[in-house]
């Protein structure tokens, strides 16, 4: 029992590292859950084996898109009892889920803890009775679309205490599809276009083989972190890029230089160290042809990517 409540509380620890977020996120989700739930023997009744049976329930959250997410959840459903009669099982709970980008498609995996309450109502002789719950599981979201998202989580739950069933342990497993739609909020402008990972700085610009921020980058990068901050839960990289103007070693380490000086000013501006790194990539990923001008203005440039 020890090491149960012990998985829950390095769950919650995992939320309180994480970094804060915005205060004008949207809302959150709602979303419908389907679920078939495998119900101990000792639920079900002597004589019978565990009982896979359906179970159906609303979930609200904070928006999944935040790197921990916390949620409410509601679940019923009926099951066969070793006296051949329907039984009900009514559970809600209350949890934490700490998200982890799964490549750069828009979906992600999660780890998830939640305390509850089980209440199942069986027929005589068996009786009614209720426990609380702790449950932890592991799931996947799908990348988010205009009309919401889809993900499915593997869990296990554990009813504590000794009411009902002779004090029997409790002990089940739950498959759960989801469907999550969108809660209206507080808009934001988007900070990387829809589908993208990367956003080039558009009107950031060095002196002459520097790693000076003109005046006129530093306004860019005012308005850079002030989007930063409105998308407090999103981490990026800041890349330095040249064109193929002097030779690669020099481009290298120019391009890292720039990198870091778009990372150190806005970190002036009130932008967390640990959302921002640092790489420069030199000459290695042009854009554009660098055997024009206009070519290598556009090869000269930052970009920010997420992370």
């Amino acid at each position: 029992m020890r090491a149960l409540f012990s998985l829950f509380i390095s769950m919650l620890l995992i939320s309180i590292t994480a970094p804060a977020f915005a205060q004008d996120l949207p809302p959150g989700e709602l979303g419908l859950l389907l679920a078939f739930n495998r119900l101990d023997r000792d639920v079900v009744g002597p004589g019978r084996e565990a009982d896979w049976s359906p179970m159906y329930g609303i979930r609200l959250g904070t928006n999944m898109d935040r790197k921990v997410s916390y949620f409410l959840e509601g679940l019923y459903g009926r099951f066969d009892s070793s006296v051949n009669r329907k039984s009900a099982i009514f559970e809600t709970r209350a949890g934490v889920e700490r998200n982890f980008p799964l490549g750069r498609g828009g979906s992600d995996w999660y780890l998830a803890g939640a305390l509850g309450y089980a209440n199942a109502n069986l027929p005589a002789p068996l009786g009614d009775f209720g426990r609380p719950l702790l449950s932890a599981g592991i799931g996947w979201r799908a990348p988010a679309q205009k009309w919401g998202r889809v993900h499915a989580e593997v869990r296990e739950e554990w009813w504590l205490g000794d009411d009902g069933i002779n004090g029997f342990d409790v002990a089940n497993t739950q498959v759960l599809v989801g469907v999550s739609f969108g809660l209206r909020g507080e808009s934001r402008q988007r900070l990387f276009e829809k589908g993208k990972q990367s956003l080039t700085l558009e009107g950031v610009n060095f002196l002459n083989d520097s790693a000076e921020l003109t005046p006129g980058s530093r306004r860019v990068l005012n308005r850079v972190a002030n989007s930063l901050k409105e998308w407090s839960e999103v981490d990026v990289e800041i890349e330095g890029h040249t064109d193929s103007v002097a030779d690669d070693a020099y481009n290298m380490d120019l391009s890292q230089r720039r990198a870091e000086s778009v990372r150190a000013y806005l970190i002036t501006r009130g932008i967390a160290p640990s959302r921002l790194t640092a790489r420069g990539y030199g000459e290695t990923r042009p854009v554009a042809s660098n055997d024009t001008p206009e070519g290598r203005a556009h090869n000269r440039r930052v970009e920010l990517r997420k992370r």
